[in-house]
């Protein structure tokens, strides 16, 4: 009778510490993700970024690249980060230099911030002119 309920307790104790191994906490907020893209003053021939937003609680990694294309100079794609119309912290830029492409990945927000963001402003710029495509603003699903 003892051994049976030794067997027993051990079967449970061992599901409960697999099952707390597989499932992730109940607490835990899954990530959403966002595709983005963003063009140059005159479209992908002055250049272009795409990536995607994983949005968390109070932060978003982005992860993309940035092209140059036909202009003679460099192309930057700029972030920014917002909680409705508040920017949040600073903004973020990655440049790619003539012909050429620069992956980039990065965490923007502040994760003190209660709430978090809700929605990242991207633009794509011509250097050293500073001649810039439309913004564009992609929010939190």
């Amino acid at each position: 009778m003892q051994h049976a309920r030794f067997l027993r307790r051990t079967a449970i104790g061992a599901a409960v510490a697999t099952l707390a191994t597989v499932l992730p906490p109940v607490a835990a907020q899954a990530a959403a993700v966002t595709s983005f893209s963003a063009y140059g003053w005159s479209g992908a021939m002055d250049g272009f970024s795409e990536g995607s937003f994983t949005w968390y609680n109070r932060t978003t990694y982005v992860s993309g690249d940035v092209y140059e294309g036909d202009f003679d100079g460099h192309v930057t794609v700029y972030f920014e980060a917002f909680a409705n119309d508040t920017k949040v912290g600073p903004t973020e830029h990655r440049t790619a230099t003539t012909y050429a492409g620069l992956h980039f990945g990065f965490t923007i927000g502040d994760t003190d911030r209660p709430g978090g963001i809700n929605n990242i402003r991207v633009t794509v710029c011509n250097e050293p002119e500073h001649i810039c495509g439309s913004r564009r603003r992609f929010n939190k699903p």
